[in-house]
């Protein structure tokens, strides 16, 4: 039995104990010499009985922002049972404990030791019970008039229950505290990793399409979205089990084929051999191009898009993934065994021997990075699929996807916000038109979450056309960030979020239409904040509220500085990723799977 199930054991013996000592203090009532005695039992139960809700209220702020409000009752019924053993529950509650887990554990294991001290001198049998022989005639009286004159001792294992629970208090209550330091401490780790891992793969990818058509490509990057990491995992070893799905387009036919009708498509699995060696010298901001929302029309691992008559961007699609889902067949043995590919698109002309087609470099580092690139053997290539922009979603106001993906939407954008910050992924001022999904089936994938970049055969860095920071009242990727989460959550953009607004401010740039030191400025964002406060939580109001005011009390508001990224993490990204689990996390009831929405 784990630390934990003791909770449950514990939790569940405290009232048979309290039931025996109640019995014995009815018997003792009808003996007249001893009803000054009953009166102790009946504190001695009662002192049991607080003991037992602490450790309840104990339990239940171990769940404070793990499960939903409404979801707590039916864990708290059996704690540490069964409901208690989901991957997503058991980890952050693990996390949350940290390095004291184990003092957790053993305190819950010395309240045991202490109820099984008072089941030996109630004279309990091995289940609680009362034993037959101890309620019958002289016997009674005599294991009565014992336990009062022992009344004492048994105070004493109240006591020592009584410091355990405290000691529990203060170790949960000390975590608790901690909990926001730990998880920026961990956050900034895992954000310089992603920015050294993502940097690496653009700088690689760009070194490996060297071919005559390479200023045709452009690639999605799913942002990544990390598994979650239990106390004593490394961050470094989970990260580089990421695997990064790639779809890459390449049509070999482009140049004969004037038309433009048809782009070919190939899809791999990008995996690293070793981490790259972070980097840090300050690294050039990338202003994207944004193309618009394409067709695929997928046939036995080809995608074909339907075009206009001016040529787009070939697309290269890159999503993280987490292994051991099924989606990649991997050889045994080195990569070394396996050529490295210097030309993609002829690599995709020619079908691989194995599950894999070799590896690809960044040449820009020393020594050089390697990820291995893999084909997927699960993904579905026959049916056509399209790639929509956010924005394009919202122009068309289709029906919201549900708010538990909302939240996970909102979350997975702010967190990338600090996790590619200063790569080619993620643009200054992140807008809904950077953002993509794919619809397979008719049906927007919302699961999945794209930014878009295209990889240069050069150095050079997209001119931004001027910096307009002096405009802004805080940080510029901060207000565009909010502004982007006031969309996602109403599903609606902003110049439609009133009726008569759309035709007379559609040409006016969001920091000055929401620019709170104008009178309508103020008007209009203090109306949206509410009626995203009514939709998605006071969490989700305060976080958006905080990217709009940049009221983060810091001296410099730069992501390129770390208390400023610091407090973004603290009042913008962790608030929004903690409503997002709560949001979508699995709970069992009975015999059914449900999900929570919140």
């Amino acid at each position: 039995m784990s630390g934990f199930e003791v909770v449950g054991v514990v939790l569940g013996t405290i009232p048979l104990v309290i039931s025996a000592i109640e019995h014995y203090e009815r018997v003792a009532r009808t003996v007249q010499i001893l009803r000054r005695r009953a009166k102790v039992m009946h504190a001695l139960a009662r002192s049991l009985r607080t003991e037992q809700r602490i450790l309840e209220n104990t339990c239940e702020t171990l769940l404070g922002g793990v499960v939903p409000a409404d979801c707590v009752k039916p864990l708290l019924a059996e704690p540490f049972g069964p409901l208690w053993q989901d991957d997503k529950i058991s980890l952050e509650v693990e996390r949350r404990l940290d390095y004291t887990t184990e003092d957790f554990k053993d305190l819950v294991e010395s309240i045991k030791e202490a109820l099984q001290e008072l089941r030996v001198k109630l004279d309990l049998g091995s289940d609680m019970e009362v034993k037959e022989g101890s309620v019958v005639g002289k016997r009674a009286l005599l294991k009565i008039a014992a336990n009062a004159v022992n009344i004492s001792q048994h105070e004493d294992a109240v006591n020592k229950i009584a410091d355990a629970n405290r000691k529990l208090e203060m170790l949960l209550a000390g975590n608790l505290r901690n909990e926001t330091l730990r998880k920026r401490t961990f956050g900034g780790k895992l954000s310089g990793l992603l920015q050294t891992v993502t940097r690496s793969i653009y700088n690689a990818l760009r070194l490996s399409l060297p071919c005559g058509c390479a200023q045709s490509h452009s690639v999605h990057l799913g942002l990544p979205v990390l598994p979650l990491i239990g106390k004593g995992q490394d961050v470094e070893r989970t990260v580089r089990k990421l695997d990064f799905h790639v779809t890459f387009a390449n049509e070999p036919q482009r140049f004969r084929d004037q038309s433009h009708t048809t782009w070919a498509w190939e899809e791999v699995l990008l995996r690293m051999l070793e981490l790259p060696r972070e980097n840090k010298r300050k690294q050039p901001v990338h202003v994207r191009p944004t193309p618009k929302a394409k067709r695929l029309n997928l046939s036995k691992r080809r995608v074909g898009f339907a075009e206009d008559a001016t040529p787009r961007l070939q697309d290269l699609t890159l999503q993280a993934a987490n292994h051991g889902e099924g989606e990649l067949i991997r050889p045994e043995g080195d990569l070394a065994e396996f050529p490295q590919l210097s030309n993609l698109c002829e690599s995709f002309n020619r079908k691989p021997q194995s599950a894999i087609y070799g590896y690809i470099a960044d040449g820009s580092a020393n020594p050089s990075p390697k990820f291995g690139v893999y084909y997927p053997t699960s993904s579905d290539n026959s049916d056509p699929c399209l790639t929509v922009s956010l924005s394009s979603l919202l122009d068309q106001s289709p029906r919201p996807p549900p708010l538990s993906w909302r939240h996970r939407i909102a979350a997975v954008v702010a967190a990338s916000l600090l996790h590619l910050h200063g790569t080619p992924w993620i643009p200054s001022k992140l807008a809904s038109k950077d953002v993509y999904f794919i619809r397979r089936h008719g049906k927007v994938e919302y699961d999945q979450v794209f930014v878009t970049t295209k990889p240069e055969n050069s150095s050079a860095v997209y001119d931004g056309g001027g910096d307009d920071s002096a405009s802004y009242d805080g940080n510029p990727s901060l207000h565009a960030l909010g502004v982007l989460l006031m969309e996602v959550m109403l599903w609606k953009s902003i110049y439609d979020f009133w009726d008569d607004v759309k035709s007379k401010y559609s040409h006016t740039p969001a920091h000055v239409f929401l620019n709170i030191r104008s009178d309508n400025g103020f008007r209009r964002t203090s109306s949206v904040l509410e009626r995203i406060g009514f939709s998605g939580g006071q969490a989700y109001r305060d976080a958006v509220e905080h990217c709009i005011k940049c009221d983060l009390r810091c001296d410099f508001e730069s992501l390129d500085n770390e208390e400023f990224r610091d407090a973004v993490y603290h009042y913008v990204v962790a608030p929004l990723q903690d409503a997002a689990r709560i949001a979508t996390v699995p709970m069992i009831s009975g015999k059914g799977r449900f999900a929570c929405t919140a």
